[in-house]
């Protein structure tokens, strides 16, 4: 089953670290509820814009809740970002040594897990 929880229900740009805190809390919130063999994942439609350090708040945060146990299996997907969201988006992947898995559609053709390998 997916979850989605959708960014623009906050605002349609996000572009501090502080709201990137305040958006990972959200997020870790409902990651601990989601049941085991679930899907969360990150819609970004009507997002306008986001900087560097929203992005890369929200990943820290996101790696740092992610289940350690390898008897979890919840998983965190992206969809629905703009082109124009691609550099920044790819950028703080990057810097947190995540990245969006081409393999995997999760029904919608946007929708690509997020794999995270800490950092």
């Amino acid at each position: 089953m997916k979850k989605y929880f959708r960014l623009a229900g906050f605002g349609v740009v996000f572009s501090t670290r502080a709201k990137g805190e305040q958006i990972g809390n959200a997020l870790v919130d409902v990651l601990s509820e989601l049941d085991e063999n679930n899907t969360l994942v990150i819609e970004f439609s009507g997002v306008e814009a986001v900087s560097y350090s929203f992005m890369d708040q929200l990943l820290r945060q996101l790696i740092l809740a992610l289940p350690q146990s390898t008897k979890s299996n919840k998983t965190l997907a992206i969809a629905g970002w703009s082109m124009d969201l691609l550099p920044v988006v790819d950028k703080a992947l990057e810097r947190r040594n995540c990245q969006l898995s081409s393999a995997h559609s999760l029904g919608r053709t946007d929708e690509r897990l997020l794999i995270c390998h800490g950092g």
